[in-house]
């Protein structure tokens, strides 16, 4: 994560309750211009509360409560909390992410699906830890708040991307191509072979790669392969072919409350794997129903055949889904680079004049002349149309 604002950390104990009709929220005061990607809070449970909602809310500047609808809102599965009264750190994803503004003042606000004894706890400090908070709570699901002052804080980080400055990080990792093998880094000093590379290349052909999005991919004439070092795996059955998992789509399983924000896949309709940045501390079971919604405001559900796989992984480079809608990458290529945020492919013999380009921010979308500034592009530097006979 770029960003991380406001610890509250002291001596703890659980106030109160929260449930479908009990609210709580925490108010603070953004130290920057930022972009809000998920929320950590410190709660525990009592009986099963069934979903929790984690929601960001303009406050009252004045009075120091919550003030009109949802900004942006997260969920978790609050059965899969912990029943220890010490409270776990369960971080929330947000459906979409909020920019919130330098020096104004918002909520965080807290609320269960359960009735009691189905509730949550928001751990809290007995004591005006955070100098420009104030806490409230609700007894009639958020309509209406009364004030509880400076006397106590409740726990909260906020995860995101500060705007104009980011921090980034990032790691290097050796990787290794011969023989029809690829070798990796797989810690300090030590190699390993990635074994579902081995024979999966043909080194005795033209090969090239390059490392982008934290992947490696390879242009090796006929084989377009990626070696992926950042994603996790989730094997799934059937899709829906309506409205099958979008780039960017955050996923939820319904039993170990994981999430993960969807980067490709490998088919839109039938069996198959996606991959995707895991964005909690939890890892996605077998058992899961999966869940979310698509940039259309479409329901996504589909259950998995096996538990996350945490990679690293191997597989074809094709467009998104393998789907003809992303375009068509060319048959073959020996050339790659990486060129201001797209993907650059070269080489194809029957068209070695031609050079093509990723959409931008996206190596899986091939599909040119979209209305789009950002699509993908193919084009060529001859003066006089296709050379002949120069492969």
């Amino acid at each position: 994560m770029g960003l991380k604002d406001y610890f509250n950390e002291g001596d703890t104990t659980g106030y109160g309750i929260i449930d479908a009709t009990y609210w709580h929220d925490q108010t603070w005061i953004a130290t920057g211009t930022y972009r809000i990607t998920s929320i950590k809070v410190k709660i525990y449970r009592g009986g099963n509360p069934g979903t929790v909602t984690v929601s960001i809310r303009n406050a009252d500047q004045t009075w120091h409560k919550p003030t009109g609808s949802d900004l942006a809102s997260g969920t978790t599965n609050g059965d899969t909390l912990t029943t220890d009264t010490a409270g776990e750190w369960r971080e929330i994803t947000l459906d979409t992410p909020y920019t919130v503004v330098s020096g104004t003042e918002y909520a965080i606000v807290l609320r269960a699906a359960g009735t009691n004894p189905n509730v949550i706890y928001w751990r809290g400090i007995g004591s005006n830890g955070y100098a420009t908070g104030w806490f409230s709570t609700s007894s009639n699901s958020g309509v209406t708040w009364a004030n509880g002052g400076t006397s106590r804080d409740y726990m909260f980080e906020l995860y995101g991307l500060r705007m104009g400055g980011l921090d980034k990080t990032f790691s290097r990792s050796l990787v290794a191509i011969g023989n029809n093998e690829l070798w990796y880094e797989s810690s300090a000093g030590t190699m390993a072979e990635f074994t579902d590379a081995n024979n999966d290349i043909d080194c005795s052909a033209l090969l090239m790669a390059t490392p982008a999005f934290g992947k490696l991919f390879i242009a090796n004439d006929t084989n377009k392969k990626v070696a992926d070092f950042i994603n996790i795996k989730l094997t799934h059955a059937t899709l829906s072919a309506t409205n099958p998992p979008d780039v960017g789509t955050v996923l939820t399983g319904s039993g170990s409350g994981a999430t993960m924000i969807v980067d490709y896949i490998t088919s839109l309709i039938s069996t198959g794997s996606i991959y995707g940045k895991l964005t909690s501390s939890f890892s996605f079971l077998s058992t899961d129903t999966v869940t979310g919604t698509d940039d259309d405001g479409n329901a996504i559900s589909f259950t998995l055949t096996a538990p996350q796989d945490d990679g690293p992984h191997w597989y074809d480079w094709t467009v998104y889904g393998n789907d003809s809608s992303f375009g068509v990458m060319p048959t073959y290529a020996t050339l790659i680079c990486a060129y201001r945020g797209r993907l650059v492919l070269a080489g194809n013999k029957d068209y070695p004049h031609q050079w093509y380009m990723s959409k931008l921010a996206n190596p899986f979308d091939w599909l040119y002349g979209t209305d789009d500034p950002m699509s993908a592009v193919a084009g060529n530097n001859a003066d006089a149309g296709q050379c002949h006979d120069c492969y």
